[in-house]
């Protein structure tokens, strides 16, 4: 088993183990990441900003996103239905409208993180954020939510250069190895 294969099962399975959990300890989480983790994310964009901060190693137009993939996860997610409202829908291809943004950024976190986009890169939007705008001729937010957890799978959990920094543990165990090292026999 190669390191990809034990991370994205050991990632998989964390992700999974959350819908067996009572109601209101999926309410909690839903609160940790509205608030908590927004609050995380506005603190990250202060820095990036008064620091004009770039991220190492960018893929530029090529990568979702310049720092984040996870607000994308989580804010298809909070979206998920949005869809089929028979007033105002919101539908994936408003993130190409400045004013649908504008309109949703303060409640719905992937409008917030499509408005941030808007605010700091310049030029057309399907030009500097190509995957973000291809997203967006899907016509529903729940296949964009499992689309963006597996790319956050292998282009994020699945890279080593990434995973090399995790403090591995009884929570998030290491699978590195499947057999026995010679010097364990």
């Amino acid at each position: 088993m190669c390191i990809r294969d034990s991370i994205n099962a050991e990632y998989g399975k964390l992700v999974a183990d959350h819908t067996e959990l009572p109601p209101p300890m999926v309410a909690g989480l839903k609160d940790l990441v509205l608030v908590v983790f927004k609050d995380y994310l506005d603190l990250c964009r202060m820095i990036q900003s008064r620091y004009c901060l770039e991220p190492a190693g960018s893929k530029g137009v090529y990568g979702l996103d310049d720092y984040h993939h996870l607000p994308y996860i989580f804010g298809a997610s909070q979206l998920e239905g949005a869809e089929k409202q028979k007033e105002d829908p919101i539908l994936p291809k408003h993130i190409t409208d400045a004013n649908k943004v504008d309109a949703h950024r303060g409640r719905y976190m992937y409008f917030e993180m499509i408005g941030w986009i808007n605010e700091n890169k310049k030029g057309p939007f399907h030009e500097h954020s190509t995957i973000l705008y291809n997203i967006s001729g899907i016509d529903d937010w729940e296949r964009i939510t499992r689309g963006m957890f597996k790319m956050h799978t292998g282009e994020v959990m699945g890279k080593f250069v990434v995973i090399q920094h995790f403090l591995f543990g009884k929570t998030l165990p290491c699978l590195l190895y499947t057999s026995p090292s010679p010097r364990d026999s």
